[in-house]
């Protein structure tokens, strides 16, 4: 079947107009797979004091990081060790974040982002 022009066109343009939901639609797939990947990570690596459900947590962690993870001071532990992939993720949401606004500003100079 041979297409016109007036049918290729209003195509170009039909693809044109769906290209923002297309890319809304895979970010919205690449966020929703880094928390599963988060999730997932996050029970990996959970410390077994943790998972066992020990209700003073405060105590353990004061009274067991030198050994654990031999850092001289107990905040350094538990930022550095404890919670390494908290602090790692939040770094990406916050790219993820950056990267959205820049994304939905688009560009003064009418590059190929959608326009609100």
């Amino acid at each position: 079947m041979i297409k016109s022009d007036h049918q290729k066109s209003s195509l170009k343009l039909l693809i044109k107009k769906h290209m923002f939901t297309v890319r809304i639609v895979k970010y919205a797939f690449l966020l929703l797979s880094m928390i599963l990947i988060f999730t997932k990570l996050n029970i990996a690596f959970m410390h077994p004091s943790i998972a066992e459900g020990i209700p003073f947590l405060k105590y353990y962690y004061l009274n067991h990081f030198f050994e654990e993870t031999g850092a001289l001071n107990s905040v350094t532990a538990i930022y550095l060790d404890y919670r390494i992939f908290d602090s790692i993720f939040e770094a990406g949401i916050l790219l993820i974040t950056v990267t959205g606004i820049i994304f939905i500003a688009g560009s003064d100079q009418g590059g190929d982002y959608e326009k609100f």
